[in-house]
């Protein structure tokens, strides 16, 4: 599985541009990981996810650098 398509699993929603964005800005991809290099990728998009889920609760925009 590549790293564009981990993000459609935990963005299915967002255009091209927005998951590109997700795996450059929000990960360490395509390095910084020790051992399973899966396993760190989908906690940081986990945690991508808690924080968009967060800040749309507060009524506020959703936008890549409010994460």
């Amino acid at each position: 599985m590549t790293g564009i398509e981990l993000v459609r699993e935990y963005f299915p929603d967002v255009d091209d541009a927005t998951a590109d964005a997700i795996l450059w800005a929000r990960t360490g991809y395509p390095a910084f990981f020790r051992g399973d290099a899966e396993t760190y990728f989908r906690k940081q998009l986990e945690e991508a996810r808690e924080d968009m889920i967060r800040v749309t609760a507060t009524g506020e925009k959703w936008r890549i650098d409010t994460l």
